[in-house]
C-alpha cells in the first residue's frame, strides 16, 4: 500500500482549501492551512504556498463584516459620506472589495452630484473658497472624476474680489459728493 508522503498530503490539503475558499468558509481554511503547516517534511515552496492562502483566508475573513456592512448600509442609506467611509473599511486586496465596486461606483457617483450642487450654488454666489474645497474634496476620493475635473474648469469670481476691485477701480469724480 502507498503511503501518501508529506507533499501529497499538502497538495490534498491545498484543494480542502481552496475549497473552504470558494465557499468563503474563511475559518475553516485557516485551521487547515494551520494544519499543513505543521507538516515536517514538505517541500518549502509548498509550504510558502499554504501561508498565502492562510494570509489571504485571514484578509478575507477580516473583509467580509466590512463588505456586509457596506452593502446593507448601501441598500436603504443616503448618507454618501459614511458609505464611502464603510468602503474604505474593506481591504482593497480582498476579493470583497471587487465584489462592492459596482455598488461603490453608484454610490459615488451619487456623492459627487450631491457635493457637486452644492459647489456650483457656492459658485453661482460667487463663495470661490468654499467652491474650490468642495470640488477638491470630491477628487480627493476619485482624481479622476470627469464631473468633478469640469467643475473645477468653471471660472468663479470671488465675492470679495469683486467688492475690493469695484471700490478701487471706482473714480473720485465718479463717486457722488458727499454733504
Amino acid at each position: 500500500m502507498y503511503r501518501l508522503g508529506p507533499d501529497d498530503e499538502l497538495v490534498r490539503g491545498l484543494a480542502l482549501v481552496e475549497a473552504a475558499m470558494v465557499e468563503r468558509r474563511w475559518n475553516d481554511a485557516i485551521r487547515q492551512c494551520d494544519r499543513l503547516l505543521k507538516l515536517n517534511g514538505a517541500a518549502p515552496v509548498l509550504q510558502d504556498i499554504v501561508a498565502t492562502r492562510r494570509t489571504q483566508a485571514e484578509l478575507e475573513r477580516s473583509g467580509q463584516p466590512a463588505y456586509e456592512r457596506f452593502v446593507s448600509s448601501a441598500a436603504d442609506s443616503t448618507d454618501y459620506d459614511e458609505l464611502l467611509r464603510l468602503y474604505r473599511d474593506i481591504p482593497a486586496q480582498s476579493g470583497y472589495s471587487k465584489l462592492a465596486a459596482e455598488t461603490y461606483s453608484n454610490v459615488f457617483s451619487l456623492f459627487a452630484a450631491a457635493y457637486l450642487r452644492r459647489a456650483e450654488a457656492a459658485r453661482v454666489a460667487n463663495r470661490c473658497s468654499a467652491f474650490r474645497d468642495i470640488v477638491r474634496l470630491v477628487l480627493a476620493i476619485e482624481p479622476h472624476d470627469e464631473t468633478a475635473l469640469l467643475a473645477q474648469s468653471r471660472p468663479c469670481r470671488d465675492q470679495r474680489r469683486q467688492t475690493v476691485a469695484t471700490a478701487t477701480s471706482a473714480s473720485p469724480e465718479a463717486q457722488p459728493p458727499q454733504e
